[in-house]
């Protein structure tokens, strides 16, 4: 019987096909929530994630969901384990390993899950709408705290904005038709264009500032910084390396891009290599 919830959300569902057909997968709809972000228990990504579920549901078959995901755009890979789930025949703890080793494997054949898919996603729904846009176009509040609020809280599409910027190749085009940055945002702009970093990494704003003039955060070590005492702090204390580990987990969703990135790099000290391993060692 199904409850008052789902009868809600079948009833969206409906509408929806009937307007637009199958819904976007949810990363699709919404590159900048990774897979188990709490942003898909809240506002949109609940209410997309709902809607997707019924019509997975709804096509009954792990073959029909399977088809269905071949015609979307590649996930990242951090979604591969729920989507061995979605195309598998029976409830989840009937999964055998060897199951759902072959299902990872027909995943990954059919090129539904891969690595470094989720910035082109972001630009893809940039692109649908105005072009990519400057971080403090819509940014709320005096800008010294609106910036360290988006290296808080908006992260994975202030390093994707930082690494689209690095990539473009006419920047001061670009940045000609932005509306103009105020206060601390100056700084951003001054170091997107001069492609200088801050001579500190003591706060949010030189941390900004290193993301718009190079693409990407150093890894701390390479600027002395200490290991964490405590794997990491996400209190307003938070230090450089701190705000690094926080930078470098919106930005990896799967092991081969996080490998390419610390190959650019002087290997990391034993000392660190522990705490590297407890923080994105488990990505797929």
């Amino acid at each position: 019987m199904r409850s008052d919830f789902q009868a809600r959300v079948d009833a969206r569902l409906d509408a929806y096909l009937k307007t637009h057909g199958a819904p976007e997968a949810p990363w699709v709809r919404f590159p900048e929530i990774q897979a188990m972000s709490i942003g898909w228990r809240m506002g949109g990504g609940e209410s997309w994630l709902d809607l997707w579920r019924a019509y997975m549901r709804r096509l009954g078959s792990g073959e029909a969901r399977f088809a269905y995901l071949v015609d979307q755009p590649t996930a990242p890979r951090d979604w591969q384990s729920g989507l061995v789930g979605a195309v598998f025949d029976g409830p989840p703890e009937d999964l055998t390993e060897q199951q759902q080793g072959e299902l990872l494997a027909r995943l990954e054949a059919a090129g539904i899950v891969g690595d470094d898919a989720a910035y082109p996603l972001w630009l893809a729904k940039c692109e649908g709408k105005q072009g990519v846009v400057a971080p403090w176009v819509g940014a709320v509040g005096p800008p010294r705290e609106a910036v360290d609020a988006c290296f808080s809280y908006d992260l994975r599409e202030l390093a994707w904005w930082a690494r689209w910027c690095r990539d473009h190749g006419e920047i001061g085009v670009w940045l000609a038709g932005q509306p103009p940055a105020e206060g601390a945002w100056r700084r951003v702009a001054a170091s997107l264009v001069e492609g200088r970093p801050s001579a500190t990494r003591s706060s949010s704003l030189d941390l900004v500032c290193e993301l718009a003039a190079t693409g990407q955060l150093a890894p701390p070590w390479v600027c002395g910084e200490p290991p964490w005492e405590d794997h990491g702090s996400y209190d307003d204390d938070a230090g450089p390396a701190d705000k690094w580990g926080w930078w470098s987990f919106a930005v990896f969703d799967d092991a081969a891009s996080w490998q390419r990135y610390l190959a650019d790099w002087e290997p990391s000290p034993e000392a660190w290599r522990t705490e590297l391993e407890e923080h994105l060692g488990w990505l797929p």
